[in-house]
Formats: structure tokens, sequence, C-alpha cells
């Protein structure tokens, strides 16, 4: 079980704020460390070192440490969590502070709790920071594109920490696709589950415009004249406008993901579109379980990207360019699978001639 968990500063400020003017050190190093971009730790890697074993030396594990320590003390006493493996995933800001602080946690944890920290620089959400709003909205963006990127994962969002900003979108997250959330008040020691509202949300909105919500979602932003203006006004609530430009706002990108979730859009050739509609196993497993598995389940043979259900002959042939599925080929019978194989080599020119040819579909 992976426990997301948003990282804010208050390991190091702790730490900081009851230091004397005689450790100047660290607190120059501080000063200088603040409301910087993590794009800048190459520039600032002297005062990086500092403060973080300023940190490590007088940092102790307690309750007291930090908002995220106390609650993954709690959650790991929590009888609901200890038959699970548990995982730490440290959500951190586009900031050098709240990386350093991450860094910190996986040493103190790893350490003092049966719980092991997945640390990397992949979860600093770029653009998550607050000095600049459009910065800001794009770091949300991010943020979901990482949250979905654990879609076939057991998760729990731990939302005690971190930027205060996005604690509302990791709630609506969590509560759309039922994942649990948990939080621990400042004051208290009681981890509490935040309830699934039951909570019914009209996915019909995305039917009519689905194709045009895809292309947003693909391209990222688009030119508002292309864009119909009745479009704009029915779905302004969903949608980011600025200027000349359009794109999904968060909200509009948790429930567009949800829809696409549950109806899976690709791009095929009218032929192949053809064939998957006489074609039940792949039909099944399109709707069901490619977008959740495709990544352990692919096999790359004579140059094809191959989705191999297991011990059975459903084949699905794929690729994706620009954030774009295309299937190219599928089987449920192993010879011709085999036959095909083995007579095909997979290309750049081959590829292509696949995009020209292909229309949008969707399961």
């Amino acid at each position: 079980m992976k426990i997301i968990t948003t990282i804010g500063t208050s390991l190091v400020t702790n730490v900081i704020k009851n230091l004397s003017n005689d450790e100047k050190l660290a607190l120059d190093a501080f000063s200088k460390l603040q409301q910087k971009d993590y794009k800048e730790k190459s520039k600032y890697q002297k005062e990086y070192d500092v403060l973080k074993g300023f940190i490590l030396d007088k940092v102790e594990f307690s309750e007291r440490t930090s908002a995220e320590i106390k609650s993954l003390i709690n959650i790991a006493k929590d009888p609901k969590f200890q038959k699970h493996y548990l995982e730490v995933v440290p959500i951190a800001t586009d900031t050098l502070l709240a990386p350093m602080c991450a860094e910190v946690l996986k040493v103190l944890i790893e350490k003092n709790l049966d719980i092991n920290v997945d640390y990397s620089k992949q979860y600093i959400i770029e653009d998550l920071q607050v000095s600049d709003y459009k910065r800001y909205k794009n770091g949300l963006i991010n943020l979901l594109n990482k949250l979905n990127s654990f879609s076939n994962e057991e998760l729990v969002l731990n939302i005690t920490g971190g930027f205060k900003g996005v604690i509302p979108y990791m709630t609506i997250y969590g509560q759309v696709n039922s994942i649990p959330l948990f939080y621990i008040f400042e004051f208290t020691s009681s981890l509490i589950e935040i309830p699934q509202i039951p909570l019914t949300i009209n996915y019909n909105i995305f039917e009519k415009e689905w194709e045009t919500f895809y292309k947003i979602d693909s391209e990222e932003i688009v030119a508002k004249d292309t864009l119909s203006y009745q479009f704009l006004k029915d779905y302004e609530n969903i949608l980011d406008i600025e200027g000349d430009l359009v794109s999904l706002n968060p909200l509009g990108k948790i429930l567009w993901d949800k829809y696409r979730k549950e109806n899976f859009i690709f791009y095929a050739t009218d032929e192949v579109w053809q064939e998957i509609q006489k074609l039940k196993n792949i039909q099944n497993i399109l709707k069901t379980k490619f977008l959740s598995t495709y990544t352990n389940k692919t096999e790359q043979k004579n140059n094809h990207f191959v989705y191999d259900d297991g011990n059975n002959p459903n084949r699905i042939f794929y690729f994706e360019e620009d954030n774009k599925f295309y299937i190219y080929k599928v089987f449920e019978n192993h010879d011709k699978y085999e036959e095909y194989l083995n007579k095909n080599s997979f290309s750049k020119d081959i590829k292509q001639q696949i995009i020209a040819k292909t229309q949008i579909n969707k399961l």
C-alpha cells in the first residue's frame, strides 16, 4: 500500500525557529534557500548540504517533529494498516526546502518505523509553488498526472502536511476516485479518516463533447478560436480560459480523468476498429484493464509494443504518441498473431503511416 504524503517545510522550520543567533551558518543557509525553486539546487548546493546536515544532526523523532512525521507514526500504529506492506510516497513542492524535508523524513521514518519511503526526484511536482499563480495552476495539473500514474496501486492519501493549497484538490481527487483520505489535526493525535461522500457525478456531461475534451487534455492547451461559443459557455466551470488559450482547470482534469478511466479512448484505422468490434475479449481488455496494466504487460517483439494478456491468445499492438494511444493490430488467435509478428517489423515510417490513417474511437 502506497501512502501518498504531501510534504511541507515544518520539519525544517520547527528546528530553525528554536535556534540562537550563534548558529549563524544554518540560519544563513535557511534564509538563502527560502522561496527558491528546485531547479536552482545546483546554485545553492553548499547551503542545501549545510542546512540538511544541520537538521539531521539536530532533529529528534517524535510526534512534535513535523505534521508528516506525526501522521505517519499514527498510521503505523493503526490496526487497519498493520496487515499491509507500507510505502510512503512523498509529494513535494517545486522548492528547495520541501524536497529537503522529504529527504530528512526518509531517514527518520526508515530508521524508526517499519515503513519504506520511496523518494526520488520524480515526486517533486514541477511548478507546484505559491509565488506565481499561473505556475501554481500548472503545478496542480502536474500533481494530478502524478497521482494518476499510481492508478493500478492501492493508495491512501495522507494530507496532514504540506502546502495547504493542494488539500482541496487532493480531497476532491480522493472522493472522486474512492481513495481513502487521512488527516491529523495539529493539537491531537487522532488519525481521522475523511469519510467518502455518497457522491454521484453525472459524467454524461462529457458524452456529447468527449472528442473535444480528449483533444484539450492530450494537447494540454488549445486555441480558443478552435472551440465553439456554446462549448465554452456550457463548460466554463471546468475550463481555464486565459486570453486566446483554453485548458482544463484542476477540477475539470479530475473529472475528465475519471471519465477516461471508465471509457477507453484511442486511435485506430477503420479496419482495426471494425475488427475490435467483433472481438469481445479484446473489447473487454480495453474497457476494463488496459490502461491500468499495459506498462506491466507489454513486451517488445520485432520492434512492436505488444500487450500480452497472459495465458491466452489475446494480443494488442499499440504505441503512444503525444499522449495518445494508437492501436494498429489485435488478435484473439495465436497462430495469426505469430504469423503477423514474424512477417512484419515495426518502424518509424510505419508509425507515421498508421497515424495518418487513424480515427478517434471510444469503448
